[in-house]
């Protein structure tokens, strides 16, 4: 199987100043910061994975150190990558959409950051019109990325809810930090598409593995079943397409 790429809605964010006003290039909320944290908690793959990438928007940024941590701290993944093609919707989206400047984003989310890929007034950049092309240059380019990694390994891409639906057909929004595991359909063709398919749930598998642990008396067979589901999880990501789907 080619890699996997996991695309993951951004975090909560504080929309609106106290007088109602939108904030430009929000921040994400301590709600936010609690949705990084169970991401962290219910991602499998962490280990496997080995690029990031994300919105050069703030919150998007945020939402992509956090999730990753691990993986950025070990040097899994050595940056996070930012693509303005990633953010999608520009200036018709409102000031939550209008982005800052790489100086800003350096001096307060720190150096693991790729910014090549911006320059000054990148901010401006995109309205909704322009979201399908955007979504295509995004995929060709992390297409990319992806025949450098070895099959089983793992890519992560954080997103705005409203760009989803451009990135992959039949994808309309997650709740935040909630993700989709999508495979390239061909890694190896140099087609201007790329096109992107999501990597869908068996879930007779899953329930057949939980019913077996509930219905089981001792711990330590419980355990033993618990370990198989686990191995089956991580070696088909379709399993744990949504993290909260079975988990609660």
């Amino acid at each position: 199987m080619p890699p996997t790429i996991h695309l993951v809605c951004e975090a909560s964010y504080a929309k609106l100043h106290p007088n109602g006003d939108e904030r430009r290039d929000p921040s994400i909320t301590a709600a936010g910061q609690r949705e990084c944290l169970e991401f962290r908690e219910k991602f499998f793959f962490m280990d496997k994975v080995r690029m990031v990438f994300s919105s050069p928007l703030r919150r998007a940024i945020q939402t992509a150190q956090s999730i990753a941590a691990c993986a950025l701290v070990t040097g899994a993944a050595q940056l996070v990558i930012l693509r303005r093609d990633l953010k999608g919707i520009g200036i018709n989206g409102g000031p939550n959409f209008i982005g800052s400047p790489c100086d800003y984003l350096f001096e307060e989310l720190g150096p693991d950051l790729d910014a090549r890929d911006l320059y000054s007034g990148w901010w401006w950049e995109g309205g909704e019109k322009e979201s399908e092309e955007q979504a295509r240059l995004a995929r060709v380019h992390i297409r990319k990325a992806a025949r450098e990694l070895a099959d089983d390994e793992h890519i992560i891409v954080v997103v705005h809810g409203e760009f989803l639906k451009f990135l992959v057909e039949g994808l309309y929004g997650l709740a935040n930090t909630w993700y989709k595991a999508c495979r390239f359909v061909d890694l190896d063709k140099d087609d201007d598409e790329a096109l992107l398919e999501q990597v869908h749930a068996e879930p007779n598998h899953y329930v057949e593995y939980l019913e077996r642990i509930m219905e089981m008396d001792e711990p330590d067979e419980r355990i033993k079943v618990w370990k198989v589901m686990n191995k089956r999880m991580r070696e088909d990501p379709g399993l744990v397409h949504n993290p909260y789907s079975f988990f609660g």
